[in-house]
């Protein structure tokens, strides 16, 4: 687990920065915006993810899983037809995708973007979906070769330079400038990300000597790889996690642009502010699956050292956050959003079961093959649009969040399910425990809010969160040898 620790440290201070980063941000935009402002945002947002979503064709992640084997055997003509043939089929569906919005912008100011903003906003969204498809796969090249410190390198050049756009636009044009913030963000990563993408090739020669290296064929070949493992994989994103991109839809048409907003300011806390452990997952965990062989005992141990550094290190922020909610909301937005805290409380606890879930999806992905995998995100995503309508209809905001709650059990059940009657993989004893253990908190916590009494609730997520914290720092203790590696250096300094 010691790999899966330092990258985490790399990546999570980089994700920390962001947070901080976020922080300032996020509370000027809600104060100059309000609940209506961030509703609009949250719908771009989606527009640009389902964009995205659909013209990438699921490549930056074929790219990553097909390139990291490559170039762990060396060799440097495939990894060279990968990375070229990637290229080419994302500038031309980044065009026609481009082509496509501009043909249909009536039908999509009307039906996405709540029909009361003018064409404006396509001088700024197209440009934007084209830099985040470019910069997605830079990453994807940088994250293949596993350079942790260039990713969280640009994670942090990204979000320091791009703090300083956003909140001039917004400031000098409110919801005018909410659509050219955006552009100028996603240009930034762009930008940043290319640095280091070039950089990458100076250290460890990726590329072939000469273009003609790789033939036609070569280049054929592999962009049929890349499309035949990213096609499926986005079908699986689309009714799968692809689902959050289209939850601000149902809330703007059941609820209204304001409740967008809403949404859009607890999911922000609910999942953003816990990425440390995400950025780990993504940029780490999944290069290292895609590289372990198929023997169900090491898949077993991978999947359960990170089941295990997952609950350490996420639940005592979940605790506390659950406990600080009613503080945490008007502190960071404005009182404007204290809506969205009972919603943000059950998103919150379903959190527990969405990481436990991410860490099986990723072997289900890159081991059990696309059919499966598609199948596991087909169902939760259905859950998940079912839940959320019908708790729409009948607690309004919060039904959102009891929505989320239920896709996170139904979700973790059937994905352990699955690597349970496929390859045997368990949990170890350990990490079930942990996982009960969060559970029963959170579910008391949220018990002692919805009696209404909020300095309790804040009291004891403060005891819970404190002693699994202090747990989980003992048991990272344990890991890198505990005080006998103080020890051990301290001899080793005072010894001649």
């Amino acid at each position: 687990m010691k790999s899966i620790l330092k990258a985490t440290a790399v990546l999570g201070g980089a994700s920390v920065v962001n947070i901080l980063i976020g922080l300032v941000s996020s509370k000027i935009t809600a104060l100059l915006l309000g609940p209506s402002g961030f509703g609009l945002m949250s719908l771009y947002q989606s527009l640009i993810g389902l964009t995205i979503m659909a013209a990438g064709l699921g490549l930056p992640t074929a790219l990553t899983r097909t390139m990291a084997g490559s170039l762990a055997e060396n060799d440097r003509i495939r990894t060279a037809a990968l990375r070229r043939a990637g290229w080419a089929v994302t500038l031309a569906t980044a065009i026609l995708a481009v082509g496509l919005l501009l043909i249909f912008s009536a039908q999509v100011e009307t039906y996405l973007l709540s029909a009361r903003h003018d064409l404006s906003w396509t001088l700024f969204i197209l440009p934007a979906i084209v830099f985040s498809m470019v910069s997605a796969m830079q990453i994807a090249v940088i994250n293949a070769r596993h350079q942790v410190a260039d990713l969280a390198k640009i994670s942090i050049l990204t979000a320091v330079l791009s703090l300083l756009p956003t909140i001039l636009l917004v400031w000098h044009y409110r919801e005018a400038g909410v659509a050219p913030a955006i552009a100028a963000n996603t240009f930034i990563s762009m930008v940043v990300s290319y640095h280091y993408y070039r950089m990458s090739f100076g250290d460890e020669q990726i590329d072939v000597p000469s273009s003609s290296s790789v033939v036609v064929s070569e280049l054929v070949d592999a962009g049929r790889e890349l499309i035949g493992f990213g096609l499926p994989f986005v079908a699986s994103l689309v009714v799968g996690a692809g689902v959050l991109t289209i939850i601000p839809l149902l809330v703007l048409h059941a609820l209204g642009e304001a409740a967008v907003g809403l949404f859009r300011a607890g999911s922000a806390l609910a999942v953003n502010y816990l990425s440390v452990i995400l950025a780990s997952m993504a940029q780490d965990y999944f290069p290292r699956v895609s590289k372990a062989s198929d023997d169900p005992a090491e898949l077993s141990k991978i999947v359960n050292d990170q089941l295990h550094l997952v609950f350490l290190l996420a639940g005592p922020v979940i605790l506390a956050m659950i406990g600080l909610v009613p503080y945490l909301v008007p502190l960071l937005y404005s009182s404007d959003f204290m809506a969205a805290a009972e919603m943000l409380e059950w998103q919150l606890i379903g959190d527990i079961f969405k990481f436990a879930t991410w860490a099986m999806g990723f072997v289900i992905m890159v081991k059990l093959g696309s059919k499966t995998f598609f199948l596991t995100e087909l169902s939760s995503g259905m859950v998940l649009l079912a839940a959320s309508w019908f708790g729409m209809r009948l607690w309004g905001l919060s039904g959102l969040g009891i929505g989320f709650f239920v896709t996170g059990v139904f979700a973790c059940a059937i994905n352990w399910l699955v690597l349970y009657r496929s390859r045997g993989i368990t949990w170890r004893r350990d990490n079930v425990v942990l996982f009960m253990m969060l559970i029963a908190a959170a579910v008391l916590l949220r018990a002692i809010a919805m009696a209404g009494v909020a300095t309790l609730n804040l009291l004891v997520a403060a005891v819970l969160s404190g002693g699994f914290g202090l747990y989980s720092l003992l048991a990272i203790s344990r890991e890198f040898g505990g005080w006998r590696i103080l020890l051990t250096k301290r001899q080793q300094v005072s010894d001649p």
